[in-house]
């Protein structure tokens, strides 16, 4: 019995034919490629083409690159794969690219372009390499273009706007650096048409960057827009005082409120929406800073305490009025309550004298001509003066009746019992007005 070592040498012998041949070795070219460049070649499952890029990074300087690609040949059961290896991320995707959209519908994009996440480097300038390979399993040779290009203006300038065009096989991202002085920004974007609806977001400095129309909402804040649309952030929010501005065109306009024009006859069938593109304006500008807002929170509450200030002001004032008329009032009543040398009362103008109940002739030219209902000056309330109170007999004939007069009195209780009502004649002749002044009782008041 021979041993296991000595059948290794012989195994190739006792295999059939075509089992020692194994399948034919897939050829890699390797080709040194330049920025700006357009190559047009071909691969198929036996030919791997890759291609070397290099540029220089400065650690001051942020530059976006950008990989775009067309395949020529119709490639719908055996897409071409293209990866691209950087330094600190792998980026791949097919074309055709297929994107699924409401109820599983797929859509179809032949030309796709996407923006390659920049590492960060902590030297003053380096120089990085990264790969692009093409590759597929078709048997047969799969056309295609591919250009490796700069992004001009990549990095956003604050109250800088910018135009660009997207589709939703060609998004769009941009860098933002918070400058000093600036701790939150407002992000706006707009567009002259409505549809195609796109997306709006912004994620953190990290690779990779999720821009496509079914992972961009896995990370960070995204809005959808038709025509306007604006998102705050913080600098504190993001610990490298940076973010991107993804923009996404969706591959249906549903989310915005737009119809559902495509209707595939097969469900497995992908649409090709043919130029699916919009055109977008977005700028950066400072938000209101957080001064700003105490200063308006402390410019309202000055105002409101002003008001708050002028009507204590207006209270004090009027309570100060208040003490002077009352005090005024007590000397008024001081001086009427003054008995004469004879048992009357003397009035406040001096001059005549009155016994309660009777009656004190005097005719100011004032009260000539004047009414005939009898008053006084009241504030807080009404006197009902009794019936039996008439005025004297050598005042007038035709006597009125005095109930309900208004007198002066105080607010806080009755302080006398006895109180001047002043009266005039309704029928006293015009050169026989006279004014009467009447010590009366308070019986009562009434609202």
């Amino acid at each position: 019995m021979l041993r296991a070592p000595l059948l290794l040498p012989l195994l190739p012998l006792l295999l059939p034919a075509g089992a020692a041949a194994g399948p034919a070795e897939k050829r890699v070219v390797q080709k040194e490629a330049a920025f700006e460049q357009l190559y047009g070649d071909a691969v198929n499952e036996q030919l791997l083409n890759i291609y070397a890029f290099n540029h220089s990074v400065s650690r001051n300087r942020t530059e976006g690159v950008r990989v775009s690609v067309n395949v020529l040949s119709e490639q719908k059961e055996r897409p071409v794969l293209f990866v691209v290896r950087q330094k600190e991320a792998v980026v791949s995707f097919q074309v055709p690219l297929i994107l699924r959209g409401l109820f599983q519908r797929k859509y179809r994009y032949q030309d796709v372009s996407r923006t390659l996440c920049q590492p960060p480097t902590k030297s003053e300038v380096e120089t990085q390499f990264f790969f692009v390979d093409v590759s597929t399993l078709s048997a047969t040779n799969a056309s295609y273009q591919l250009r490796v290009s700069r992004v001009e203006n990549f990095v956003l300038r604050t109250g800088e706007p910018f135009t660009f065009n997207a589709t939703a096989a060609q998004p769009q991202y941009f860098k933002y650096e918070f400058p000093e002085g600036v701790d939150s920004a407002i992000i706006k974007v707009t567009s002259s048409t409505a549809f195609p609806c796109s997306v709006i977001s912004v994620q953190d400095i990290l690779c990779p960057v999720y821009d496509l129309d079914n992972n961009v909402a896995f990370i960070g804040t995204y809005q959808t827009m038709t025509k306007k649309a604006a998102i705050t952030v913080q600098k504190k929010d993001f610990p490298s005082h940076s973010f991107y501005v993804v923009v996404v065109v969706k591959t249906e306009d549903e989310a915005c409120g737009g119809p559902l024009h495509y209707y595939p006859f097969s469900k497995d069938e992908p649409v090709d929406q043919g130029n699916r593109q919009k055109t977008l304006n977005v700028v950066v500008t400072p938000a209101v800073s957080s001064e700003a807002y105490v200063d308006g929170i402390l410019f309202c509450l000055g105002v409101f305490l002003s008001f708050y200030i002028l009507t204590v002001l207006i209270a004090c004032w009027e309570n100060w009025r208040r003490q002077k008329r009352r005090q005024r009032q007590l000397q008024f009543l001081s001086a009427v309550d003054t008995p004469c040398s004879d048992g009357g009362v003397r009035g406040r103008r001096g001059g005549g004298r009155l016994r309660p109940g009777g009656g004190l002739s005097s005719c100011p030219s004032s009260a000539r001509g004047g009414s005939c209902r009898p008053f006084a000056e009241s504030r807080w309330g009404v006197a009902r003066v009794p019936a039996e109170a008439q005025l004297g007999s050598d005042s007038c004939r035709d006597q009125p009746s005095v109930a309900g007069a208004p007198v002066l009195n105080q607010p806080h209780g009755q302080l006398h019992n006895s109180w001047w009502v002043r009266t005039t004649c309704r029928k006293c002749g015009p050169r026989a007005a006279r004014t009467q002044l009447l010590v009366v009782h308070v019986t009562g008041w009434h609202a």
